[in-house]
């Protein structure tokens, strides 16, 4: 971002608040803390560094059964497969992100579950078939028999798929709820769920009582689904947000089949789910525009680069709610330091999400890279190593304004870096007091930034969330 700076010249003045006792005054603004150093996973799947591996494809000795007996599930090819009862981590925790890789069997139905606490149940199910059986709330990605997954992205037995889950516990006083327990689940990439309220357990979880603190339970329904690179990491609790939750609209119905995206690697960018659309494919910038209308960025091998003195970029798609993934890079050759080094930014709306260098290089909190520029410091610093490729996943929520066009529901930002969650439903801060009335969309581009350094952008799409309460 760019500084504005002020200069005021004043005659002898004295303020108000001198005026006021000491206890009276407006208290100093609290200093920002740095946000902690995660090395983020590799592009082939190994966990953070700050993560805790629950399974890492050798033995079970993380798990019990619910009796607390060894494990009985078997290990072979880097998985262990389920069969002999359900399992349970010996690891407890109360909010975390984890991370979980399955296969489902080609000659049963797949049937398994991940559940949260021994009590709210992502369901694991071969829905790639064309007709999928049970309810559409028992589908893969579902939030069992409580909550329809958005979109169905599952995989054909054979083809390992991921369940990226951010969950906060309930919170209880004296023995009752006090807060619900919150559900997000990435499904392949994809958005399935968002912020659901869960306040009891799921399916075979609801017979059991609400806890704060508990494990990862994994079902053994009598299929052999296999399970590997399974890891989890604790994150602060979730300030609950007061106004509209933004959860997605249950529709009841099954889940709309698709085709998730792929896997980027350093070298290569992956493929966009099938119901995405492309900003930027790495050729194409017909639907990019800058000054005047012009694109006048860089484009070869597949990525676009800022040109200096070019000015900012935006789309010409406009949009309201939105999964947005963004890849990018700053320049190998490191050149000066803190806001001069590798700085550019993604723009929704008047929010930024900063884009910098910050792998040993140390600014402001709020302005280092992944932060809500100016609102918010990330939770985490999950920066790789200049010249090497990033990734922004993005869901945001544009503002509500009600029949006087005064603003009445800020909108939210969740953003994941390099798959590590650095703004979990943070309220927007820079919505506008007025907007349109009540039943018109806010719709608004994304922008990218010139700020004078050679940062690169890649693989660039989004995906409409649709319809929302």
């Amino acid at each position: 971002m760019k500084h504005l700076v002020f200069i005021f010249f004043a005659a002898t003045f004295v303020s108000p608040a001198c005026l006021l006792p000491e206890s009276e005054t407006k208290p100093p603004k609290p200093k920002l803390k740095e946000p902690d150093i995660v090395t983020p996973g590799d592009w082939n799947g190994s966990p953070p560094s700050d993560a805790t591996v629950l399974f890492d494809g050798k033995d079970v000795s993380g798990w019990t059964k619910e009796d607390e007996r060894p494990a009985p599930w078997k290990v072979e090819g880097g998985a262990m497969i389920a069969g002999g009862g359900s399992i349970i981590s010996k690891h407890l925790f109360s909010d975390a992100q984890f991370h979980i890789e399955f296969d489902l069997p080609d000659n049963k139905d797949g049937n398994s579950g991940v559940y949260i606490h021994r009590l709210f149940e992502v369901q694991i199910m071969n829905s790639s078939k064309e007709k999928t059986s049970g309810s559409p709330d028992q589908q893969c990605g579902a939030l069992y028999k409580k909550f329809t997954p958005l979109v169905n992205v599952t995989r054909k037995p054979g083809e390992w798929q991921t369940y990226d889950i951010v969950f906060h516990g309930v919170k209880l006083e004296d023995g009752k709820l006090k807060t619900p327990a919150r559900v997000t689940v990435m499904h392949n990439g994809v958005l399935v769920q968002y912020n659901r309220a869960l306040t009891r357990g799921t399916g075979a979880g609801g017979k059991r009582p609400l806890v704060e603190k508990g494990p990862i339970m994994l079902q053994d329904h009598g299929n052999p689904v296999r399970y590997r690179n399974i890891w989890i990491r604790e994150i602060p609790p979730l300030n609950e947000f007061t106004g509209r939750p933004h959860d997605l609209t249950d529709k009841k119905e099954f889940a709309a089949k698709m085709k998730a995206g792929t896997v980027s690697t350093n070298e290569t960018a992956g493929a966009r789910p099938e119901d995405a659309t492309f900003i930027f494919d790495g050729k194409d910038t017909s639907g990019l525009a800058g000054k005047n209308n012009e694109f006048k960025w860089s484009v070869k091998d597949g990525y676009m680069e800022v040109v200096r003195g070019s000015g900012g970029i935006r789309s010409k798609a406009r949009f309201e709610d939105v999964q947005l993934h963004v890849e990018w890079a700053t320049p190998s050759e490191v050149k000066g330091n803190g806001q001069g080094r590798g700085n550019s930014g993604v723009f929704l709306g008047r929010s930024e999400v900063q884009v910098l260098d910050s792998y040993n290089n140390k600014t402001y909190p709020d302005g280092q890279a992944s932060a809500l520029y100016k609102q918010y410091p990330p939770m985490f610093n999950a920066c790789r190593p200049p010249g090497i490729w990033q990734s922004y996943d993005i869901i945001y929520f544009a503002p509500d304004y009600d029949e006087e066009g005064k603003l009445a529901n800020p909108g939210t930002f969740t953003v994941f870096h390099n798959g590590v969650i650095v703004h979990d439903h943070v309220i927007n801060k820079r919505a506008g007091k007025r907007g349109p009335k009540a039943g018109n969309p806010v719709l608004g581009n994304l922008s990218l930034q010139d700020h004078g350094n050679p940062v690169r952008y890649r693989n660039i799409w989004y995906r409409v969330l649709k319809p929302v309460l």
